[in-house]
């Protein structure tokens, strides 16, 4: 007991206490380790890490786990019932030498080739999180410095079942009751639109402080387990759990972190070029409609034609160019950045008119 509250006190004069909210340091028990460079990695850490994410109901988990590592851009998997057993120890020799990366969502069969793809997926352990700060990983003036970020997550009104400190940043990582396993391409595609959703509702609440946040809700991302070491400064850094709870969750409960979906803007009748009025909305929307949602490789040009065509056929100003946007994008899988989206109202008028068509060709 004395051991363990000189390990806290530590931890608090080192500066890992969450300052002021409802969070504070879980003082983890340390295990076998292995010598990286000027680092050790943790295998206690990574077993601890694999059981909160694939382990609560105290079964095997389906699938195939993706590991990835850097600098060989190697992929290994492992089969679902044996992540708890000699696989902590692989992943802590693997990052004794260099990055490795797990998929968060566990894969229907090994790939053929790669880390695996969105569609390869069959289980998801909840939602998650991750969050760059700034500093030497990330010199962008447009992200929150370490203590913004603690209270971000803070202020998101969720408390996390893990956060990792990566090195660069957080991975937060909100955990369901159980595993999530995909029956069908139905379900698979309900959890990406959650998921889509979920991290659109924090970008937007990162926006307001004058963040720009990652989109990281793909169903194929690969993140940094615990134990393992950060390799990205040429000088290795630990990947560590600093925050566990009990929380689980349900699909349903983080409907609050939601994007909801844009109130539509207001109606404009204006004249046309012919002298006719027009109720200008219900053609933009039909447009919209027929321009229908758009996935990751698409949505960036067609956002920007779309823009062009709302700002030069039909005058709008930049607020009302971004009203529509907004709209548009409510239906892409997962949405674009809202700073994507201004910056697209904002340079409409740049390119050249009627990219899309011209208005009268919307009925």
């Amino acid at each position: 007991m004395i051991a363990r509250l000189v390990t806290y006190l530590a931890l608090a004069l080192a500066g890992e206490i969450w300052r002021g909210g409802i969070l504070a340091v879980v003082a983890l028990r340390r295990g076998p380790t292995v010598a990286g460079g000027l680092g050790m990695t943790d295998r206690v850490a990574v077993a601890d890490y694999l059981r909160t994410l694939y382990g609560a109901d105290g079964g095997d988990a389906p699938g195939y786990l993706a590991v990835f590592s850097l600098p060989k851009r190697e992929t290994r998997t492992v089969a679902g019932d044996e992540l708890f057993g000699e696989t902590p120890d692989m992943i802590a020799g693997m990052a004794a030498l260099g990055d490795v990366y797990l998929g968060v969502c566990l894969l229907k069969a090994p790939p053929s080739s790669g880390r695996g793809k969105a569609e390869d997926t069959v289980a998801t352990p909840g939602q998650w999180l991750d969050l760059d700060v700034r500093g030497p990983n990330h010199s962008q003036h447009d992200l929150p410095t370490r203590d913004e970020a603690i209270g971000f997550i803070q202020s998101l009104g969720v408390e996390p079942t893990q956060v990792i400190e990566s090195g660069g940043g957080f991975q937060v990582h909100w955990c369901y009751e159980t595993l999530q396993v995909f029956a069908s391409e139905t379900d698979r595609r309900n959890a990406e639109v959650l998921n889509a959703r979920v991290q659109a509702g924090i970008i937007a609440k990162g926006a307001e402080h004058g963040w720009r946040l990652d989109n990281t809700s793909d169903l194929a991302r690969i993140l940094r387990p615990a134990g393992t070491l950060n390799w990205k400064t040429g000088k290795p850094v630990p990947v560590k759990t600093i925050y566990r709870s009990d929380a689980r969750y349900r699909p349903r409960d983080f409907v609050q972190l939601c994007m909801r979906k844009p109130a539509p803007p207001p109606v404009r009748v204006l004249t046309t070029p012919s002298g006719n009025t027009a109720d200008d909305s219900r053609r933009i929307r039909a447009y919209l409609a027929k321009v229908g949602c758009r996935g990751e490789g698409d949505r960036d040009n067609t956002c920007r034609r779309v823009a062009v065509w709302l700002g030069n056929d039909f005058g709008l100003s930049d607020d009302e160019v971004l009203a529509y946007l907004r709209e548009w994008n409510a239906m892409n899988t997962p949405p674009l950045p809202d700073h994507v989206l201004r910056d697209k109202a904002r340079r409409a008028r740049v390119g050249a008119k009627r990219q899309l068509g011209c208005a009268k060709s919307v009925a």
